[in-house]
């Protein structure tokens, strides 16, 4: 949106989100003597959920993001290829146990994020440690990385840009 005068007071366009929304769906639900509609995600009430857990709450559908990833990976088809979810953009360690159980790999910038994925098994070499300005202890964890349970192998991966320099620190 622009500061222009004239688009402030534009009223905007609903868009009801559960018509582009996968997993999402809306039902009709009657309660003392009115109708109102209900949102659903995966069959589950979101107004149950909040009842239950409080709010603010985020929930997250599973089948969405299993999808979502599904279709990214198809449309690579047979290139050769690893989708690295941005830790920095979620770090919920279901979602990335999730993702990494489908064959995900995962993109980091500090130790913190390291030590989520280490708490998971993710191995080393489905990490890419990219960015500038690790210190020596972050580049000396990533270098004995080893990731937590059965499945977890030893690895790293680190983009080469900067890591001269970060090296030198």
């Amino acid at each position: 949106m622009s500061g222009s005068p004239s688009s402030s007071h534009r009223k905007l366009e609903y868009i009801d989100p559960v018509s582009f929304t996968p997993h999402f769906s809306r039902k009709r639900i009657r309660k003392q003597g009115s109708s109102a509609d209900e949102i659903l995600c995966e069959k589950v009430s979101l107004e149950s959920v909040a009842e239950a857990i409080g709010t603010p709450v985020y929930l997250y559908s599973r089948a969405a993001i299993g999808d979502a990833y599904q279709e990214l990976d198809r449309g690579l088809g047979s290139l050769p290829h690893t989708l690295c979810f941005a830790v920095k953009s979620n770090g919920n360690l279901s979602i990335l146990n999730h993702l990494a159980r489908m064959g995900s790999g995962f993109d980091i910038v500090s130790g913190g994020e390291l030590e989520h994925l280490r708490r998971i098994g993710v191995r080393g070499d489905r990490i890419v440690f990219s960015g500038v300005g690790k210190d020596r202890h972050e580049i000396r964890g990533a270098l004995s990385y080893r990731g937590a349970g059965a499945v977890a192998t030893r690895g790293y991966c680190f983009s080469m840009l900067n890591r001269k320099r970060n090296l030198r620190s």
